[in-house]
Formats: C-alpha cells, sequence, structure tokens
C-alpha cells in the first residue's frame, strides 16, 4: 500500500491522464468512467490526476513533519538526557506543557499564526509531535550512557557532541525509526485534517485533505468526489502503521507475540527438544488442564527470574562489601541454595 502510493505520487506527471488543474465546465460533476476513473468534480477538473497530484502534498506534508520532529527530538532528547539537571527539568517541563494540549487544537492554533499553507501546516503539526521525539530519545539516552562504550568515550576526552553524534544517537535509532514510520501516517491524517479545516493548502492546488473538505456538500448526489480522497488518506495511513507494525517486530524481537493457541511456539520448539521432553510437556499440560505454550512459557518465566535473581546478588557482591552483599541477599526471597553457596 505505501510503495503504490508513493509511486503513484512520486509518478503523477507522466501516469495522471489528464492535468490535474485543468477546467472543462462541460464534464461537471460526471461519476467514474473509462475517461475519468474517480470522476470528475464540480468544474470538471479529473479526480484521478487531482487524487495522484495530491498526494504528492499530502504524503510529503506527513514525511517532512516526521523528519523535522525527528530531527529536533534527537537534538533536544540527546541533550536532555546527557546533561540532566536543569536542563532535562526545563526541556521536560516545555515538553509537557506542549502535550497538555490536544494536538488538533494545538496545530489549529499554530498554523492559524502562521497563516495558510502548505510550508505552514508542515510547521504545526512538527511542532506538537516533537516532544514524542525528545522524550523518546530521552529515554534511550539515559539508558545508554552509562555503558561502558559511552564511559570509554568519556574517559578518552571525547567532546559531548561527538558523544552524541557517534555514541549515543547512533544507538538509539532502533526505535525512533520504528515511531517515526508509525508517525508519518498520523501527520499526513493531521495535515490534512488542517486542510480539510481551510488552514492547510488551498485551491486550486490538489490536497486530500482539501478535496474532501469540497466535496463534502456533494457527498449525498456525487458521493465519488469525497470518497476517492478520503480512501487514498485511509489507505495510505493505514499501510504506514502497517509497515510501523512490521518494522517494530523486526527490529525488537521482544515485541514477538507468542501468546495465543500456542501452535506456532510448538512448531519451533517441536524440532528442537528431545521427543521425550515435549512427552513430559504434553502430559503436564493435560494433568493440569492447561496449553502447552502456557507450561512452556511458565517454566521460562521461573528460569528467567532465577538468573535475575543470581545476576542481581552477583553485582551487588561486586560492588560492595560483604555487609552490603549479605543485606542484599536478605532483602531477595526464595533464594536458591546454589545461588547462595556459589557467592
Amino acid at each position: 500500500m505505501v510503495a503504490a502510493a508513493v509511486l503513484g505520487s512520486l509518478l503523477a506527471p507522466w501516469v495522471a491522464p489528464h492535468e490535474p488543474n485543468r477546467v472543462e465546465l462541460t464534464a461537471r460533476l460526471l461519476p467514474p468512467s473509462a475517461a475519468h476513473w474517480f470522476g470528475t468534480d464540480e468544474v470538471g477538473r479529473d479526480l484521478f490526476s487531482r487524487v495522484l497530484d495530491g498526494g504528492r502534498r499530502s504524503i510529503g506534508a506527513g514525511v517532512a513533519v516526521v523528519l523535522f520532529a525527528l530531527t529536533a527530538g534527537l537534538v533536544l532528547g540527546g541533550l536532555s538526557g546527557w546533561f540532566g539537571g536543569k536542563v532535562d527539568l526545563v526541556l521536560m517541563r516545555v515538553m509537557d506543557v506542549i502535550l497538555a494540549f490536544p494536538a488538533l487544537v494545538l496545530a489549529m492554533a499554530v498554523a492559524a499564526a502562521l497563516g495558510p499553507g502548505l510550508q505552514s501546516t508542515v510547521l504545526a503539526v512538527a511542532f506538537v509531535r516533537v516532544p514524542v521525539y525528545v522524550r523518546l530519545v530521552r529515554a534511550q539516552v539515559l539508558s545508554l550512557r552509562e555503558r561502558e562504550f559511552v564511559e570509554a568515550a568519556v574517559a578518552a576526552g571525547a567532546p559531548v557532541g561527538r558523544i552524541l553524534a557517534r555514541h549515543l544517537i547512533p544507538n538509539s535509532l532502533g526505535p525512533v525509526v520504528v515511531q517515526a514510520t508509525l508517525d508519518v501516517g498520523s501527520a499526513m491524517l493531521l495535515a490534512a485534517t488542517l486542510s480539510f479545516l481551510g488552514l492547510g493548502v488551498r485551491a486550486p492546488a490538489a490536497e486530500w485533505g482539501a478535496m474532501v473538505n469540497s466535496g463534502r456538500t456533494f457527498l449525498l448526489d456525487q458521493w465519488w468526489y469525497p470518497s476517492f480522497p478520503g480512501a487514498a488518506i485511509l489507505v495510505t495511513a493505514m499501510g504506514f502503521n502497517l509497515l510501523g507494525d512490521g518494522l517494530r517486530d523486526a527490529l525488537d524481537p521482544r515485541a514477538r507475540r507468542v501468546a495465543g493457541g500456542g501452535g506456532d511456539l510448538m512448531k519451533t520448539l517441536s524440532v528442537r527438544l528431545p521427543e521425550s521432553v515435549h512427552k513430559q510437556i504434553r502430559e503436564l499440560a493435560e494433568r493440569e488442564g492447561v496449553s502447552m505454550n502456557q507450561v512452556i512459557t511458565t517454566a521460562l518465566a521461573e528460569k528467567i527470574s532465577a538468573l535475575m535473581t543470581v545476576d542481581y546478588l552477583e553485582a551487588r557482591a561486586r560492588r560492595g562489601s560483604r555487609a552490603k552483599f549479605e543485606r542484599a541477599l536478605a532483602k531477595v526471597p526464595d533464594v536458591p541454595p546454589e545461588a547462595h553457596d556459589g557467592l
């Protein structure tokens, strides 16, 4: 869906069967036909050509919004996460103030202050999306700045700009890219909403939100006029959302779901587990009245909990004295004897 929308918009000057802004009053409000695939509007302009041409502005606005917001988020979030203190406090309070307003209301206010036009729409929508990236990048930097490679760069005397640009920001891009992909659809939808309200692209330029606004008065009798631009918004936004979900699952294995009936999980594990173990799992599931998937996930959770307990105690033993270690040991319930003896 994304590829079709992007290619159609990029190739619009060559594949559009008619001039998007050509007025032909003798062909006004014609229904879809072989000559006009999506019909015509109130002044006889071909809607298929205008949908293709409008995609360049609608999709371009969504991509531009994400690029602006992403760039600002990387800079501000990186500085906030690295310096902390008053810098972090001031930036986060500013972001909280922006997030306190409904996105559409704030975007409308900014767009009205800047005046109508595509550039104003992009800046208005980007302004309300910046806090999302600032908070996301800040969280990533906070989790990375104590890592060994960052401490090594600090010990080597690397300047803050180099540490952020070469170490922290590149290692924070995974979740940021996923969020950016998901945001293209929502940014495009918000930009189309501003155009629908008369605060974005103005006629005669083609833009999906503005076309829906122009055709809403003809919805009952000439349904095709607002329907095809609206369908273009729906399909493209859905395509970017699905693309973002796919990237999230591909880049973050923890996001992959193993819930459900357990068939996929058992199918994967059955080729790796001995038949005797597989049989024991099946018998235990039948005896407890649960699925085999639940048996496996419960066992994995218990194993992970035990490993985390051992890791925690080992870390406390390395960093503190014996007295601190014993106090930490006393706070952890159900310590396995082998872990206690080993430590």
